[in-house]
């Protein structure tokens, strides 16, 4: 009876146990999916085929290596093998790649639509569903038809064209197929995607809810407009709208990414530092000014996609308005531009347009 006692008592505290390893794997694997679903949680770095780790591309090494870096998602191309599935190239085993990404990112595959219905299924049963992101450049509309009655799927659609109403109709499709992510790519700088009309709806707030958000792959110049894979090339394009990039520079993007989170918490400061700050020495233009700065950066700092750019124009419009309270030098500063009539001023007008008028008259006769 004892010896019953005792094993049932170890196989509730095995299965304690489990439960206890299994959570914080699967918390860690939903919030990569949470975030990219949510439009406005921060901006998003993805490692193209792993590159930039000191490791084989498309590979399980590069793979861990770039979700080791701190990289959201890993690009990976897969194909068909007798069985299941691997990583072209390499021959890599598809679950060992997933297991590398379990730690809290998303593995985003490609080459793989036209079996995208065996996957799905094979990754279901194998319970790594949550854990990938079909990638295709297939028809918006079949892959929303897709979409529609595959739920649990992530997709991404991918848009090239120079339409901007076409541009704006993949986003509004993708949104009605739930997809969290649509690519932009041409090698043309002053595509319409890039444009403030067609970008402005990248992740804006529609009818109550957030537009998909949108990625720049920057790993080739000829997908992003001939930008650069570098913070130049990252903060153009975030500043435009994007919240995603792809990169060969994943070290390098996340390094970006994270003194942007920074560069948040030091105007952070400088806010709160600005609101309780003493403007009885202002004037209304420097109160304007100040007042000014402030909506600035408090829309810089809220906005979790804000790039660094941004947010380090923000903290320095702010400073300079603080300097100018604390110094006392404001007014002076602030009203050289603006129109102040004395009753000198006038005199000193009239006395030399006088005088200007006499030279002229002295010079006319000396000439006749």
């Amino acid at each position: 009876m004892k010896s019953i006692k005792k094993t049932v008592i170890s196989l509730f505290v095995s299965i304690i146990l489990s439960f206890a390893f299994l959570i914080p794997s699967f918390a860690a694997e939903t919030h990569a999916l949470e975030k990219l679903y949510d439009a406005r949680s921060g901006l998003m770095s993805v490692s193209y085929r792993g590159s930039g780790v000191g490791e084989k591309e498309n590979s399980v090494a590069a793979v861990a290596a770039a979700v080791k870096a701190g990289a959201d998602m890993v690009s990976v191309s897969v194909k068909k093998s007798v069985s299941s599935f691997v990583l072209s190239g390499t021959g890599d085993s598809l679950e060992e790649a997933v297991e590398a990404v379990r730690s809290g990112s998303l593995l985003l595959i490609d080459d793989i639509w036209d079996e995208r219905d065996e996957l799905a299924s094979f990754a279901k049963e194998r319970g790594f569903l949550s854990s990938i992101v079909f990638r295709t450049c297939a028809s918006e509309k079949s892959v929303a038809e897709w979409s529609l009655v595959n739920p649990g799927v992530t997709v991404v659609g991918v848009y090239g064209g120079n339409v901007v109403f076409n541009a704006i109709s993949h986003l509004k499709t993708a949104k009605q197929a739930g997809q969290p992510l649509v690519q932009y790519q041409s090698k043309n700088y002053f595509n319409v995607m890039y444009n403030s009309y067609t970008a402005s709806r990248y992740s804006a707030e529609d009818d109550g809810t957030a537009n998909p958000r949108a990625l720049a792959p920057t790993y080739d110049g000829n997908l992003c407009g001939k930008r650069g894979d570098n913070v130049v090339g990252w903060d153009e394009l975030f500043d435009r709208g994007f919240s995603v990039i792809e990169t060969r520079n994943i070290k390098g993007l996340i390094s970006y990414i994270r003194e942007a989170d920074e560069q948040r918490s030091v105007l952070a400061a400088g806010i709160e530092a600005a609101q309780s700050a003493d403007v009885s020495k202002l004037s209304p233009v420097g109160a304007k000014n100040l007042e000014k700065a402030l909506t600035a950066a408090r829309e810089a700092a809220i906005d979790k996609n804000s790039p660094l750019s941004a947010l380090q124009s923000a903290d320095s419009a702010l400073r300079a308005a603080l300097y100018a309270s604390d110094s006392g030098n404001e007014k002076t500063a602030s009203e050289k531009g603006s129109l102040n009539i004395t009753a000198g001023k006038v005199a000193a007008v009239v006395f030399f347009g006088a005088l200007i008028f006499a030279a002229q008259v002295f010079v006319f006769r000396k000439r006749k």
